[in-house]
């Protein structure tokens, strides 16, 4: 049945989800759909250009509205779930969820293999905001696209970036055919591996995701071309400079944790700082619960040592992170922290630019 309308919204982190979303509209849209598409938090556009901000719906409701987002520590990003709770309700649109998590190769150079990740709870956790605002998820899928966890992991070589968006492509384009026939699939885990996965949801997104961003430090090869402040889609990247210093990227604890800046800048200048990461790992392993049983005898309850390792570890990062800070501006300090594991890691910048690596800046 043609004029049927979808509405696509989604969140691309390095390019995957933008990539499988555009697929997916191109799918739908040769079946006889009509199809908006519209980008939560898009990069600002580069000075005298026109930006991609997506097409903003009508007021009209559409026959489906599809959410569309990359899988961060078994979950949605930050991000989105802020985006699906400041929706308005509607009267049961029909939805669907696409959750893009990281694949990779893995063994010896003569039996490589595909390592598939999941999307933990995302699914579920999309499809029950959703359901609180109206909307009836009918479908609900997931699947894999290059990682590109470049903090702490190399991105897969080019070949096998081909290998699996070759793959994933397909897959896209079987879940639009299966769109447009009504043929629906709900996607879940466990509950054992909902509620495990739920913990680490939490935590990322309270802290996790802030304490990644404070890891991050540009390096000598920074132009101070300010592309990253541009496409943070969290603006959580300000430039920032003193006196006669050049200006270079500063990270807030606003950070999604998308890895688009490690991924996307020109010149590869930004990296994890090892010392950063030392000094924050070693904040986290002080015996925060032991010292408030010692000062405090008398009070004691389920989760009070976590409760106090978490202060304590929030507190101490802010102080170590300030610190840190005065510190980077000795120039002949600076060039410690640009000590890096990521320095000689590969960037991967999307499916539309590696032949299978897309424009820096839009997983």
């Amino acid at each position: 049945m043609n004029g049927r309308t979808a509405s696509i919204t989604f969140f691309s982190g390095t390019g995957n989800t933008r990539h499988a979303c555009t697929l997916l509209a191109a799918g739908l849209e040769r079946a006889g759909w009509r199809v908006r598409l519209r980008e939560i938090a898009p990069p600002r556009p580069e000075p005298g250009t026109i930006g991609e901000a997506g097409v903003t719906p009508t007021g009209q409701p559409a026959d489906l509205a599809v959410l569309a987002f990359p899988v961060f520590a078994f979950g949605m990003p930050h991000l989105v779930r802020s985006f699906v709770r400041r929706l308005p309700p509607v009267d049961g649109v029909p939805a669907a969820v696409l959750a893009v998590y990281g694949d990779d190769f893995a063994g010896p150079p003569s039996a490589r293999r595909r390592t598939s990740g999941f999307e933990g709870g995302a699914l579920g956790e999309a499809a029950r905001l959703l359901s609180r605002r109206g909307y009836v998820v009918r479908t609900s899928r997931g699947v894999g696209f290059p990682a590109s966890f470049t903090q702490a992991l190399q991105p897969p070589v080019p070949d096998e970036q081909r290998l699996i968006v070759a793959d994933s492509d397909a897959t896209v384009e079987g879940i639009a055919a299966d769109l447009d026939a009504g043929r629906h699939v709900l996607m879940n885990r466990r509950p054992v591996l909902r509620a495990a996965g739920g913990i680490v949801r939490a935590l990322f997104s309270l802290l996790g995701r802030r304490v990644l961003g404070k890891l991050y430090v540009a390096d000598g090869r920074c132009t101070s071309c300010g592309w990253c402040e541009r496409a943070c889609p969290a603006s959580a990247i300000r430039m920032r400079g003193q006196g006669r210093a050049r200006r270079l990227p500063r990270w807030s604890w606003r950070c999604e944790a998308c890895q688009r800046c490690i991924n996307g800048c020109p010149e590869a200048a930004i990296q994890v700082s090892a010392l950063r990461l030392l000094l924050l790992a070693g904040v986290a392993l002080l015996p925060y619960g032991r010292w408030f049983a010692a000062a405090a005898p008398g009070i004691s309850f389920p989760g009070s040592r976590f409760l106090a390792w978490f202060v304590g570890t929030l507190l101490l990062t802010v102080a170590v992170d300030l610190l840190v800070r005065l510190l980077e501006r000795v120039p002949g300090v600076r060039r410690s922290f640009w000590i890096s594991h990521t320095r000689n890691f590969r960037r991967y910048r999307g499916p539309s630019a590696s032949g299978a690596g897309g424009h820096p800046g839009a997983s």
